[in-house]
């Protein structure tokens, strides 16, 4: 169950970042032309995958992963072990405050009828969210590593 999970939790992160990513593209360019046509649509689906992908990650964090798991054992060497630390506190804290700011974006964009507003709600919360996936994803790169596609 823990492979299934961890599985569908990596390639799930491909759709929300590429759809994040789409979605700020889309509403930076929009600045200069006006030619902001709102997305409530894509942005409804990239919240949703979202979700499913935040869902999908407590199940890791509460219940399968073997990293969180030995974290817990002993929480204070584990925020002496960099990788330890990154996914019993930073990854999680991180990706649930870009959760909160996909939704602000997602509800500033519903809610408000003015198109410029609406772009500068995706821009600004959308838009830090985005960048905060960037950051905390486990890049190959990085202490706490994943590879980037699984087979």
């Amino acid at each position: 169950m823990y492979t299934a999970m961890l599985y569908l939790h990596s390639y799930l992160r491909w759709a929300v970042l590429l759809l994040g990513i789409y979605l700020v593209v889309r509403a930076w360019l929009a600045r200069r032309d006006n030619g902001w046509e709102p997305l409530p649509a894509r942005l409804k689906i990239f919240v949703l995958l979202f979700d499913i992908q935040a869902a999908v990650g407590v199940l890791l964090y509460a219940f399968f992963s073997p990293m969180v798991q030995s974290s817990m054992q002993d929480f204070g060497r584990a925020m002496q072990t960099p990788a330890l630390r990154y996914w019993a506190v930073e990854h999680p804290t991180i990706m649930l405050i870009s959760l909160i700011l996909a939704h602000v974006a997602f509800f500033k964009v519903k809610r408000n009828a003015d198109p410029g507003a609406q772009r500068r709600a995706v821009l600004v919360y959308l838009g830090i969210a985005v960048l905060l996936l960037l950051v905390l994803m486990p890049w190959p790169f990085a202490p706490a590593h994943r590879p980037l596609i699984r087979f």
